[in-house]
This record gives structure tokens, sequence and C-alpha cells, in this order.
């Protein structure tokens, strides 16, 4: 017999792991899906779904192929004129890609202009501080561009990438998306060696020396002596100095 109590530890574990599951915001623009290989979209969704929960934003009218597509995979659609503030809809995601970044598109973004959804959900994306992947479409790639578009194309990717966007084809993305984890991982270990434990009776200057200069925190035991001249090097380098009992000096 199923109990109440059960049914309240199922819908708790559900909700659980849809709050532990790690989300991507997908942006498409009616112009930039014109040139977007549906069989290589697919693809990519399924490659991002084993790891992501997918959310696609639609700015504009977007082919029919391509909703079937966001509807096989059973995607989470949300239609520019129903979406909620840009501020929820960023806040859910870890990430936001713009599948087939259409010419322009890009030039909104590298001129700041936020007249048009995409580029308002960029620029929070960004002000929060998360990731911005822009994945130029079929014709930003295309190698017959006239040289004077193509020195425009040029300066704007130049643009968008000095303000923190990632630039990457589209069969790259699920990569991109590991090297910022893994980079995101390395930072944090980097992180956690800013303190150094110190455990000798003296702690002269010439140890200070040797310490890494990530080294931020220095763990004393009680009873460590510090000479004068190891207690300047630690002023001179900004290290705070905390003895186990939680007293500090220096």
């Amino acid at each position: 017999m199923v109990t109440r109590e059960m049914i309240e530890e199922i819908v708790s574990r559900v909700l659980e792991k849809l709050n532990n599951q790690r989300t991507l915001l997908l942006v498409l623009t009616a112009e930039g899906v014109k040139r977007l290989d549906p069989l290589l979209f697919a693809k990519t969704l399924q490659g991002l779904q084993s790891f992501y929960q997918l959310i696609v934003l639609l700015s504009g009218r977007v082919e029919d192929k391509i909703r079937h597509i966001l509807m096989d995979f059973g995607v989470e659609v949300i239609e520019e004129t129903d979406c909620e503030s840009l501020e929820r809809v960023v806040s859910r995601a870890e990430a936001v890609i713009l599948p087939a970044a259409d010419q322009d598109t890009l030039a909104r973004i590298a001129l700041g202009l936020l007249d048009q959804t995409v580029s308002k959900v960029v620029f929070e994306t960004l002000y929060e501080g998360k990731k911005v992947i822009l994945c130029p479409d079929g014709r930003l790639s295309k190698p017959g561009i006239p040289q004077g578009l193509r020195c425009f194309i040029e300066e704007y990717l130049q643009k968008v990438r000095s303000m923190g966007c990632l630039i990457s084809p589209l069969e790259e993305v699920k990569m991109v998306l590991t090297n910022i984890t893994e980079s995101a991982d390395s930072d944090s270990d980097a992180e956690k060696c800013e303190e150094e434990i110190y455990c000798k009776k003296l702690l002269t200057a010439e140890d200070i020396k040797q310490m890494p200069q990530k080294v931020k925190h220095l763990v004393l035991g009680n009873g460590v002596l510090i000479t004068p001249l190891a207690q300047d090097q630690l002023r001179t380098r900004g290290i705070e100095v905390v003895f186990r009992k939680g007293e500090k000096r220096g």
C-alpha cells in the first residue's frame, strides 16, 4: 500500500535531483536558425542532454524542423513572447549558448546594443559572471565572405571575446563546457593551496621565501617562534599568521 509518507519521499527525491541537475540555456534566433544544420544541432543536443537539463529560448519565428527536434528531445522551450523576467531565466542556467549566432546578433552584442532579447540575455549572463558561448552560424564561418564583411566580422568577434564570450564551432561546445568545468575545479584546488601549515619550532625569513607566492594564510603550532626578519617578510607579502588556538599575530 502506498502511503502518504512514501509519496512525499518520492517527491522529495525528484525535487532534489532536479535542484542538483546542471542547466544550460540555449538561445535560438530566427535568422541564425536558417543556417543551422539540423543533424548537427540534434547531435549536439544529444551530447549535452547527458549532462545538463536544457532550456531553449526562441527569439523570433523558428523553423518547424527545429521545433520538431526540440520536441523529440523533450527540451523545455520558452517563447520570447511568453518569457518571464530575463534575470530569472538566466539565473536558472550555468551557461548560455547561442548555437547559431548570426551576423546581426553578433554586431549587437559587440556594440553593446540591448534592444533585443538575445543581446539582453548575453549581457545579463556576463553580468552574473557566467559563461556565454557563441557558435557562428553557417554564413559567418563560410570561406567565401567578401573581404570587407569579413573584416567587420573579425572585429566583432574580437570585441565579444574581450567582453568574456567564448567562440566555438557548434560541434565543439561540449568540449568547451568540459574545459570550463575542469578549469573551475583547478581554480578551486588552487584556492585550497593558499593556506600553508608550518610545523617547526622556529620560523625564519628563509622559510618565508621558500613558500609559494599564492600562500596567504600561515597556520602555526602554538609556541612557534618568529624571527624579526620573518615578521617583516610576512608583512611584506601580506601573509596572515593564525595559531592553532585561533590567536592571530603579525
